[in-house]
């Protein structure tokens, strides 16, 4: 799955970023053999994104229908979420969707009083979070 990290308020909101690692190859030992080296380009294929990033957006309310605005009311996004840049918005998506120009990546962003700023703020007082279950029997 492709590294999350959160970034402060007014470089680009409230926002989770999510792109594929950039660490230069690693040698790792295997647990029944031989050190392997993996690569940049170690899950990064679409059916990599599909999977992590892809289905991470579905289930907050992106559908390939609602990619050009990445908000409501074109997305039924989950309360929490105020937009999500992912296939379909300029710029922003998977490997099927970004070149060269447009690396691939996902932005979502949480519901927060200082989302949209154009210049640099103190960070938000708070964001607007919901409980995921950490298991399929609780509710």
């Amino acid at each position: 799955m492709p590294a999350s990290t959160t970034t402060p308020s007014g470089s680009c909101g409230a926002t989770t970023c999510a792109s594929p690692p950039r660490a230069s190859p690693a040698t790792t030992p295997t647990a029944t053999g031989p050190p392997s080296t993996s690569s940049p380009a170690d899950g990064t294929t679409q059916a990599d994104w599909d999977a992590s990033a892809g289905a991470l957006a579905r289930a907050l309310g992106w559908s390939p229908e609602c990619g050009a605005s990445g908000s409501r009311p074109a997305c039924s996004l989950a309360p929490a979420i105020q937009f999500i840049g992912y296939d379909g918005y300029p710029g922003h998506g998977s490997p099927r969707t970004c070149g060269t120009g447009c690396p691939a990546h996902i932005h979502i962003s949480w519901v927060s009083p200082c989302y949209g700023t154009g210049s640099p703020i103190s960070p938000c007082a708070s964001v607007l979070t919901f409980r995921v279950a950490s298991t399929p029997d609780e509710t």
